[in-house]
């Protein structure tokens, strides 16, 4: 039970309640409360992430085409990292534009159905950080940074995904089944109305 409840976003009194029903039912140790606290973690760690980039986009003006193209990349690491990774998605034929890269990442942040909180390893160096990956129906896929920043966000091609995250893995990172963040969808909405210009 309270695995399933940590899968819906727990609360500080619900993580206390299931402390004190273990405690009743399993004395001095219970797996389940650890269990239910390390989710309660990985969400924390999540909606943090969230409110930074959430932050990112309210900061900017989206009114016009001209101020979305110029505004997309500062939610960016880097204008470097954006134009590299635009130019990679034009150039595998996945979109073929930066205005259909643009309306793709808003579309799977305004419609993910998945998410996925990679743990960065306890030994964690500069290059390695927290990510979260949010998924549309196992077709693109937009990775936010601990900054709140966007990663990459690029059509998946299932052999090479797989291969990444088990790399990943191998790197020491940890996956936890993040939540679906319904503000980020709609926060992404709305401006995905102005990407298309409606």
């Amino acid at each position: 039970m309270a695995r399933r409840v940590a899968g819906y976003g727990v609360q500080e009194e619900i993580l206390e309640r299931a402390k004190e029903l273990c405690q009743n039912n399993f004395a001095d140790e219970c797996t389940e409360w650890e269990e239910v606290k390390e989710l309660s973690e990985k969400q924390k760690l999540q909606q943090e992430i969230e409110e930074r980039f959430l932050k990112k986009l309210e900061s900017l003006e989206w009114n016009n085409k001209e101020q979305i193209k110029a505004n997309f990349r500062k939610l960016w690491e880097t204008e470097e990292r954006y134009c590299y990774h635009v130019n990679k998605r034009i150039g595998k034929g996945h979109v073929s534009s930066e205005e259909e890269y643009i309306e793709r990442v808003f579309e799977t942040l305004s419609e993910h159905s998945s998410v996925i909180i990679y743990e960065a390893p306890k030994w964690k160096s500069e290059e390695k950080w927290h990510r979260i990956f949010y998924s549309r129906e196992c077709n693109w896929v937009v990775i936010l940074g601990e900054s709140g920043s966007i990663l990459t966000a690029f059509k998946i091609e299932r052999d090479r995904f797989e291969k990444s995250l088990k790399a990943l893995m191998s790197g020491g990172y940890r996956p936890y089944k993040g939540v679906e963040s319904e503000q980020i969808k709609r926060v992404c909405r709305r401006i995905l109305l102005l990407v298309k210009g409606k």
